[in-house]
Protein backbone atom coordinates (compact mmCIF):
# COMPACT_ATOMS: atom_id res chain seq x y z
CA UNK A 1 0.00 0.00 0.00
CA UNK A 2 1.45 3.57 -0.76
CA UNK A 3 -0.06 5.67 1.94
CA UNK A 4 -0.50 9.11 1.01
CA UNK A 5 1.72 11.87 2.93
CA UNK A 6 0.25 14.95 0.84
CA UNK A 7 -3.29 14.41 1.12
CA UNK A 8 -4.14 12.32 -2.08
CA UNK A 9 -5.67 8.90 -1.80
CA UNK A 10 -3.89 5.50 -0.81
CA UNK A 11 -2.69 3.12 -3.72
CA UNK A 12 -3.16 -0.53 -2.95
CA UNK A 13 -1.61 -4.00 -4.58
CA UNK A 14 -1.76 -7.41 -4.40
CA UNK A 15 1.29 -9.27 -5.19
CA UNK A 16 1.46 -12.26 -7.49
CA UNK A 17 3.60 -15.43 -6.43
CA UNK A 18 6.73 -13.85 -8.00
CA UNK A 19 6.30 -11.07 -5.94
CA UNK A 20 5.31 -8.35 -9.09
CA UNK A 21 1.96 -5.96 -8.29
CA UNK A 22 0.50 -3.37 -10.05
CA UNK A 23 -1.04 -0.52 -8.17
CA UNK A 24 -4.93 0.70 -7.55
CA UNK A 25 -6.20 4.23 -6.56
CA UNK A 26 -9.82 4.22 -8.38
CA UNK A 27 -10.18 1.37 -10.70
CA UNK A 28 -8.41 -1.93 -10.85
CA UNK A 29 -4.40 -1.17 -12.06
CA UNK A 30 -4.83 2.58 -12.33
CA UNK A 31 -2.03 2.86 -10.68
CA UNK A 32 -0.68 5.46 -7.66
CA UNK A 33 -1.84 9.63 -8.33
CA UNK A 34 1.47 11.94 -8.27
CA UNK A 35 3.05 12.55 -4.92
CA UNK A 36 4.82 11.48 -1.83
CA UNK A 37 4.04 8.26 -0.23
CA UNK A 38 5.49 5.72 2.68
CA UNK A 39 5.55 2.64 1.54
CA UNK A 40 3.56 -0.27 3.55
CA UNK A 41 3.64 -4.19 3.40
CA UNK A 42 1.62 -6.73 5.23
CA UNK A 43 1.05 -10.08 4.22
CA UNK A 44 -2.32 -11.73 4.20
CA UNK A 45 -3.03 -15.51 3.48
CA UNK A 46 -6.68 -16.97 2.30
CA UNK A 47 -8.17 -19.40 4.60
CA UNK A 48 -11.08 -21.15 4.93
CA UNK A 49 -14.16 -19.53 5.60
CA UNK A 50 -16.06 -21.82 7.46
CA UNK A 51 -13.32 -22.15 10.14
CA UNK A 52 -13.16 -18.58 10.76
CA UNK A 53 -17.15 -18.11 10.53
CA UNK A 54 -17.36 -20.61 13.66
CA UNK A 55 -14.66 -18.53 15.30
CA UNK A 56 -16.17 -14.97 14.58
CA UNK A 57 -20.23 -15.76 13.60
CA UNK A 58 -21.32 -12.12 13.42
CA UNK A 59 -19.06 -11.77 10.13
CA UNK A 60 -20.18 -12.40 6.64
CA UNK A 61 -18.48 -15.05 4.28
CA UNK A 62 -16.83 -12.46 2.73
CA UNK A 63 -15.47 -10.91 5.59
CA UNK A 64 -14.00 -14.09 6.87
CA UNK A 65 -11.97 -15.17 3.88
CA UNK A 66 -8.64 -13.00 4.52
CA UNK A 67 -6.69 -12.74 7.54
CA UNK A 68 -2.98 -11.72 8.70
CA UNK A 69 -0.92 -14.37 8.02
CA UNK A 70 1.92 -15.17 10.66
CA UNK A 71 4.57 -12.67 10.62
CA UNK A 72 6.78 -12.93 7.61
CA UNK A 73 7.59 -9.71 7.62
CA UNK A 74 9.18 -7.40 10.02
CA UNK A 75 6.52 -5.69 11.59
CA UNK A 76 8.24 -1.95 10.74
CA UNK A 77 7.20 -2.36 7.28
CA UNK A 78 3.50 -2.36 8.11
CA UNK A 79 3.08 0.62 9.82
CA UNK A 80 3.25 3.99 7.96
CA UNK A 81 5.01 5.26 10.94
CA UNK A 82 8.29 2.80 11.09
CA UNK A 83 7.92 1.99 7.33
CA UNK A 84 11.45 3.04 6.38
CA UNK A 85 10.02 2.62 2.50
CA UNK A 86 9.22 5.89 0.58
CA UNK A 87 8.33 7.13 -2.68
CA UNK A 88 7.64 9.97 -4.88
CA UNK A 89 5.51 9.29 -8.13
CA UNK A 90 5.87 11.87 -10.76
CA UNK A 91 3.28 13.93 -12.08
CA UNK A 92 3.27 12.06 -15.59
CA UNK A 93 4.30 8.65 -16.97
CA UNK A 94 4.58 5.29 -15.74
CA UNK A 95 7.18 4.57 -12.22
CA UNK A 96 8.39 1.68 -11.11
CA UNK A 97 8.66 1.08 -7.75
CA UNK A 98 11.79 -1.41 -8.26
CA UNK A 99 12.69 -4.52 -5.84
CA UNK A 100 11.51 -3.62 -2.76
CA UNK A 101 14.32 -4.95 0.02
CA UNK A 102 12.83 -5.98 3.43
CA UNK A 103 15.22 -6.05 6.01
CA UNK A 104 15.27 -6.83 9.66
Amino acid sequence: MLVPQEGQRAAVGKTDSQGRFVLTTLTAGDGAMPGKYKIVITKTAAVEAAADAAEMPDITKEQAIVKPAAAAIPAKYSNPNTTPLECTIPQSGQHDLGVLELKD
